[in-house]
């Protein structure tokens, strides 16, 4: 895979999570800035809450709430 081709497809998921993370600020009315940093690992294997197992990637999404007292912090 060539960089064009890993620059569409970081492209495309960062729309997707941002979708997602639109739709969870609506549906909880937050009102409030948030910064989101996604991560893309490749784990052998992944169990999630439910003991359901998973194989390929795993995307992580954290998403903090702005904080309007600390403007000064870099994020």
């Amino acid at each position: 895979m060539d960089d064009d081709d890993k620059l569409i497809n970081k492209n495309l998921i960062a729309r997707q999570i941002g979708r997602a993370v639109s739709e969870w600020v609506k549906k909880n009315s937050i009102d409030e800035d948030v910064y989101v940093v996604a991560e893309v690992s490749r784990p052998t294997l992944y169990v999630d809450e439910d003991g359901v197992t998973h194989t390929g990637p795993l995307i992580k999404v954290n998403v903090e709430m702005a904080d309007d007292d600390d403007e000064d912090d870099d994020y």
